[in-house]
């Protein structure tokens, strides 16, 4: 047997996909247009022209990097075990490492040729000015790195868990443990009395080697910014080969763990809880919509968005007591930044339902019931609701919390003149809090409409997420401030499609074309033999 035979046949197999071309090629076209768009907004003569182009187009790409890292390969090996063929590749003389690293490079291949398409494009910001050489190559190294460990973490999720909801759920929890929660726990243990080894958890996160790209800082952080690049990756490597360590022991369903009770097998049971709990929730959930109760009450995706949100509310808090003033542009900057996540955690949660179901045909059964489309949509709606309303409401009012901090502060000092002097300031914070809270409601129904009309027509389902936030989130936001018109008139296209007919739409995918179809020929007709008579 050849030397990793799987990752020979899924290279072989990429080569003939017409997929893998139109991936680069697109990728290259859309980011050419997002940076003539960059350029046309009157951006050009500026003096960090370039460096502005660069650090956008990567903070884009590295959103959907980790976009790729939920959605491409968490379920990669789990789906193998559901179905039965894993078993089957162990019985040929195949290894854990030969599996794991065919599925990572059959899942992978067609994210790292995108972002090796970009880097060319991205490559114009050196043109424009303001930008080094050094400082291009040291964040296209950041992004490949970004993208190998967010991969790689799927793959080692998925190869412990069995569910895909699970799978997904889990890897975007490990992502957020490495690229926020090691850094807070490092910035923690700087300002309280906790052992100084919890701030050496700080390079194993991608997200110092991102910081510290920009020729600015790298000056005074190079070494923090080798020694997170370095380490974040050997992470990498040491998942993959932990996988395929584990991949040859784990593979088998157990009867024995599944009884067992505790923290771990509510994991495995999809973070809903005992029976009795799952009993209790079907019999809240049925009555207020079938499709709501089929979708499940998905706490672990709750949770996970809850402890973003408190998390980043207690920075914003801490800020806000130390230095109000300079914590209003921390707050503006860092809560859109986190609303830009949980926007494509919504793409994601609004893809799921109709890509699962159009994958084990749920979708037709549920189909011939008695349900109208817009109960199915309904069920969609509430399901998003019950996850995302509360935590999106608490993060609109986070940013009044360093406005309220400051009027306090001066009120409170020794004359007005202070306070008519933060006046000004307090009202712009405001005023840029309420137009980020009608973006983020408005990019909220975008993502979900159009999330769940690519779920249910896009030709590759597991690509619906990237082009509902490529084109929700990424291309409206270079159209020189008229992206709530562009959402606007994809509310109304998709939802005024999803509505229109949803089993019209639904049966148009198992139409088979007239030219495709083979013509019959009629034989003559040959009657039965007689019957003998004895």
């Amino acid at each position: 047997m050849s030397f990793l035979p799987l990752v020979t046949l899924e290279l072989r197999a990429a080569s003939r996909r017409k997929s893998t071309y139109r991936i680069r090629r697109w990728t290259a076209v859309i980011a050419f247009i997002v940076s003539l768009f960059f350029i046309a907004s009157g951006s050009l003569g500026n003096r960090g022209a370039g460096e502005n182009l660069l650090s956008t187009l990567s903070f884009f790409a590295a959103g959907l990097i980790l976009l790729a890292g939920v959605s491409v390969t968490p379920d990669c090996i789990s789906q193998e075990k559901r179905e039965g063929t894993l078993g089957l590749l162990f019985l040929t003389d195949l290894k854990g490492y030969d599996i794991v690293l065919g599925k990572f490079i059959a899942r992978s291949l067609n994210a790292f040729y995108g972002l090796l398409a970009l880097l060319p494009i991205v490559a114009i910001s050196l043109i424009l000015g303001g930008l080094t050489g050094a400082e291009f190559w040291r964040m296209a190294l950041v992004l490949i790195n970004l993208l190998f460990i967010s991969l790689t973490i799927g793959i080692f999720v998925s190869t412990l868990v069995r569910d895909s909801r699970a799978a997904t759920g889990a890897t975007l929890a490990s992502m957020i443990l490495l690229f926020a929660g090691f850094p807070s726990i490092s910035w923690l243990a700087q300002i309280v009395n906790l052992p100084k080894s919890l701030t050496y958890l700080k390079y194993f996160s991608p997200f110092y080697s991102y910081l510290f790209s920009s020729e600015v800082l790298y000056r005074s952080h190079n070494a923090s910014f080798w020694y997170s690049l370095l380490l974040s990756n050997i992470l990498g490597w040491f998942l993959l080969g932990f996988s395929s360590f584990l991949l040859p022991r784990v593979w088998q369903e157990k009867a024995i763990v599944a009884e067992r009770k505790g923290v771990f097998s509510r994991l495995r049971r999809q973070g809903r809880g005992s029976s009795s709990q799952r009993a209790k929730a079907r019999q809240k959930l049925l009555p207020i919509n079938p499709v709501l109760w089929l979708i499940g009450d998905e706490p672990v995706m709750r949770h996970i968005v809850w402890i973003l949100v408190i998390s980043w509310g207690a920075v914003i808090v801490i800020l806000s007591c130390q230095q109000p003033v300079d914590s209003l542009v921390t707050a503006n900057a860092g809560t859109k930044i986190l609303g830009f996540f949980i926007k494509l955690m919504v793409a994601s949660q609004a893809c799921r339902f109709f890509v699962e179901s159009r994958r084990n045909g749920a979708l037709e059964m549920l189909l011939c019931t008695p349900l109208r489309n817009r109960d199915i949509i309904r069920g969609q709606w509430l399901s998003l609701k019950r996850i995302f309303l509360w935590p999106l409401i608490t993060l609109a009012l986070l940013n009044l919390v360093p406005v309220v901090f400051l009027a306090y502060q001066a009120f409170s000092g020794p004359g007005i003149s202070e306070a008519l002097h933060s006046i000004p300031r307090a009202t712009l914070s405001l005023g840029t809090s309420c137009w980020f809270t009608l973006g983020l409601v408005v990019d909220v129904f975008t993502v979900g409409w159009v999330g769940m009309w690519l779920g249910l027509t896009a030709k590759k389902p597991d690509l619906a997420p990237f082009w509902t936030v490529l084109f929700v989130l990424i291309l409206p936001s270079f159209v020189c401030g008229l992206d709530l018109l562009v959402d606007m008139f994809l509310i109304i296209w998709a939802s005024s499609s999803l509505q229109t007919d949803l089993r019209w739409t639904l049966s148009r995918q198992y139409q088979v074309p007239a030219a495709q179809m083979t013509p019959q020929i009629a034989l003559p007709y040959v009657p039965p033999p007689p019957v003998i008579a004895r």
